[in-house]
């Protein structure tokens, strides 16, 4: 595989996390009073997995460029904050994901929305470090959250010059092989692709999917302006 093709799959993975995450972070914010408990543990397990999906996404595709990784995971600590910060963070995730902490019933309620307090402490697995609280309220650290790991992802995404839209462009030869050699694309759709494609204007088309692509991201990201 190319290098645009991995940066197109690499592109299209993070968007599908950055997207998941938002969805997730929205659910936490707007929780409301009487959500089953479900809901409210589904939403922070979805979250966490996700913000740290996306970070671990973005140090795969920078492992064949340490420099360009270690700068990424830097910016992402300094947004978490202090030593305690990014330890807390971390091992809340791994309570939440991977050893099955439950923080609904300790939901606060103003009558129309649920607020669910940090626990004041965590621990790492060896039960040997103890990190505190830097929030009062998960929708304070999931919103902390979003903020570091936005500006780190839109920092690195910069770099690699992908809200070029000229790097997001299939060309038709491509997708006609790409959709040709499609095992799970029926043969009647193929046999169509040749008119299909005749009667439209390919790079008009390539275009306008390449830019909506970087918008999406931007907007992800907090950035939907055009730069």
């Amino acid at each position: 595989m190319n290098m645009d093709a991995l940066q197109l799959r690499f592109f299209g993975g993070l968007l599908w996390y950055v997207e998941m995450r938002n969805r997730a972070l929205e659910r936490i914010r707007t929780c409301p009073h009487g959500s089953s408990v479900f809901d409210v543990r589904m939403s922070h397990d979805l979250y966490f997995s996700y913000l740290f999906g996306a970070i671990d996404h973005v140090c795969d595709h920078l492992r064949d460029d340490p420099t360009a990784q270690r700068a990424f995971n830097y910016q992402v600590a300094v947004g978490f904050g202090d030593a305690n910060s990014n330890g807390y963070v971390r091992e809340l995730r791994n309570e939440i994901v991977h050893r099955g902490l439950d923080l609904s019933a300790a939901a606060h309620s103003d009558s129309a929305t649920l607020y669910v307090p940090c626990p004041p402490t965590v621990t790492d697995r060896k039960r040997n470090k103890v990190y505190t609280s830097p929030f009062t309220y998960t929708i304070q650290l999931t919103t902390h959250c979003n903020t570091a790991a936005n500006l780190a992802i839109d920092a690195m995404l910069e770099g690699l010059d992908l809200f070029n839209p000229a790097h997001h462009i299939v060309g038709e030869e491509e997708t006609v092989a790409a959709i040709g050699g499609s095992p799970v694309i029926p043969d009647w759709v193929k046999a169509m692709i040749p008119s299909a494609f005749a009667g439209m204007n390919y790079s008009a088309v390539a275009e306008e999917v390449a830019a909506a692509r970087i918008k999406k991201m931007r907007a992800l990201l907090g950035r939907s302006e055009t730069p």
